[in-house]
């Protein structure tokens, strides 16, 4: 099968939004009673963000079932997003974030960063995104 020459070069010369950018970003206090913020960026636009203490997500977490084996389930960090075809949640110390958009599910590990000084951690994750953009 042969490429269309045009797709080609139409390929190479469209601007790198065109392409697909995915980036994530938070925020996650030492202080429980601050929040965890965290958007994530889907071609330039926020599709999908959270705004939650650690506190209150303990409290949603103590109303959690123990599961017939007698281990414990925690619950994810769920995002607020801008419509249904969007969604997205951290797991796993919120380290992990899956999200699905556009009938398609991603799960990735977030880059952390231990800021000492302002007593955080940091997290950022970019997928596809071109280099300049990053």
């Amino acid at each position: 099968m042969q490429i269309p020459p045009l797709f080609l070069l139409a390929f190479i010369l469209l601007p790198p939004r065109i392409l697909g950018c995915l980036r994530y970003a938070g925020t996650f206090p030492w202080d429980t009673s601050l929040p965890f913020l965290a958007t994530i960026t889907d071609n330039g636009i926020i599709t999908c963000s959270i705004n939650e203490t650690y506190d209150r997500h303990m409290i949603m977490q103590s109303t959690t079932d123990v599961q017939a084996d007698g281990t414990w389930y925690f619950k994810p960090w769920t995002f607020t997003c801008v419509n249904s075809s969007f969604e997205a949640r951290a797991e796993i110390g919120v380290r992990i974030v899956w999200y699905k958009a556009y009938e398609k599910d991603w799960r990735f590990i977030v880059d952390e960063v231990e800021n000492i000084a302002a007593e955080k951690w940091e997290h950022k994750r970019s997928l596809w995104c071109p280099k300049d953009m990053s």
